[in-house]
């Protein structure tokens, strides 16, 4: 009786340590990729997880709370950037340290009971101590790999599709392309950016043929433009979507399936992989684009709310055709509804199509130069490097303009008081306040 006794007392003392550890790794994958490792991690319940970087040696640490797991799994790895893997499980949590034989980043995508990492080596770029500066010049600009963002607008539908048709008989079609056009025309001024349109009259374009449009451009950010429409004909505001995970799901089959797909995804070669790793590839770009795109959202929001009523208190998500580029951050926006008499007769309105142009544009370039699209002229402007040679007489708030900066930053930036700069001045752009 004391033996029994004595055993389910160490059994309650110990219980409560073992309920601990709730989550086990159930399998773990590596694969190869260029100047780095995708690993794929399966779990029997939601994990939680941490990570971070060391120095002298490289490093890279990923720990799992609450998570034990078994011999049975490999977790030996070597390759590439990765020297070894050491694995420990104390106090219930599974660290995993990777050695490292270069400095890495990694990006990590957490999605029901698999977490995916792209360990990837980061690449150190040449500083050149004599000319820290770079001179944009016509003769030199072609020579350089900085570009400026690209903007894809998408006026939806068009030719034989009117999209909707609001009670005086205004066509969603005409509309949509008027603001559109407004918006192309207000960007047209930023030296930083460039802007194409998947139509620019009235003709009918598929949907995959706006998408390919966007692909053919190499767009940093896509915005379709549409006006919604309700059987309640007092249903009003605008509204902005992004792409929700069951849009990305399907996406992602059809790309998979797809024997036509592109060659290179957000700047990765894709076709000439195995099926596993672009399933792997396609699941992290997707899942990055959509917390791209929900930001890009929200300053597209915020510029709207500042002229508009807002149908919504937030960015919706939806899985539309043309939202799922899985390398571009996109975005459909409703401008309002042209069921509603009151909105048709705004939406058909210049002076306000200029106004939803005018506060699309503020969105645009703002999110743009608070995420700079890698080795464009943003980048460098919002890391200071960029100088431009004018070829004639330009005004401080011309330049200004193009730039996105204030009249006083840039006379601070090149210490001058005049109002105008000469024809081949070297002008230093300040960095854009955003």
């Amino acid at each position: 009786m004391k033996k029994t006794f004595r055993y389910f007392f160490v059994l309650g003392l110990f219980s409560p340590i073992i309920l601990l550890a709730s989550t086990h790794l159930n399998s773990a994958k590596f694969i190869p990729v260029k100047n780095g490792v995708v690993a794929r991690f399966t779990f029997n319940s939601p994990v939680k997880y941490h990570y971070f970087s060391l120095s002298k040696p490289d490093r890279f640490v990923l720990d799992f709370d609450k998570t034990i797991t078994n011999k049975k799994i490999k977790l030996n790895y070597s390759g590439g950037i990765v020297k070894n893997i050491r694995v420990s499980n104390i106090k219930n949590q599974l660290r995993l340290v990777f050695d490292l034989n270069a400095s890495a980043k990694a990006r990590i995508i957490l999605k029901n009971k698999t977490l995916t990492m792209n360990l990837v080596q980061i690449k150190k770029q040449r500083v050149k101590r004599r000319s820290p500066s770079i001179y944009l010049s016509a003769a030199q600009f072609n020579k350089l790999k900085p570009k400026a963002a690209m903007v894809v607008i998408d006026p939806g539908h068009g030719g034989k599709d009117p999209g909707a048709t609001g009670p005086k008989g205004i066509h969603e079609k005409n509309v949509v392309l008027e603001i559109a056009k407004d918006l192309r025309a207000d960007l047209k001024p930023y030296k930083t950016i460039n802007v194409d349109m998947t139509r620019k009259g009235d003709y009918f374009v598929t949907l995959r043929g706006r998408l390919a449009v966007a692909r053919k451009d190499k767009a940093n950010v896509f915005v379709a433009i549409h006006a919604d429409s309700f059987y309640n004909r007092t249903a009003r505001g605008a509204s902005v979507f992004a792409l929700s995970e069951h849009g990305a799901s399907s996406e992602a089959a059809r790309w998979l399936a797809s024997s036509e797909n592109y060659s290179v995804l957000g700047g990765a070669k894709f076709k000439d992989r195995s099926r596993a790793v672009r399933s792997v590839l396609l699941d992290l770009s997707q899942a990055v684009t959509i917390q791209d795109s929900l930001n890009f959202g929200k300053d597209i929001y915020a510029s709207l709310k500042k002229v508009t009523d807002m149908h919504t208190y937030h960015v919706e998500q939806a899985p539309f055709v043309v939202l799922k580029s899985p390398d571009i951050p996109s975005l459909l926006v409703e401008t309002g509804f042209i069921s509603n008499p009151f909105e048709e007769h705004r939406l058909n309105s210049s002076p306000y199509q200029h106004t939803l142009g005018m506060a699309l544009k503020n969105g645009i370039v703002k999110y743009l130069y608070q995420h700079p699209p890698h080795d464009s002229l943003i980048a460098w402007q919002q890391a200071g490097k960029l100088k431009v040679t004018l070829k004639k007489k330009t005004s401080l708030a011309s330049l200004a303009r193009a730039y996105n900066v204030s009249i006083l930053s840039l006379q601070k930036a090149n210490a001058t008081k005049a109002k105008n700069f000469k024809r081949g001045e070297k002008i230093q752009i300040p960095q854009a306040s955003v």
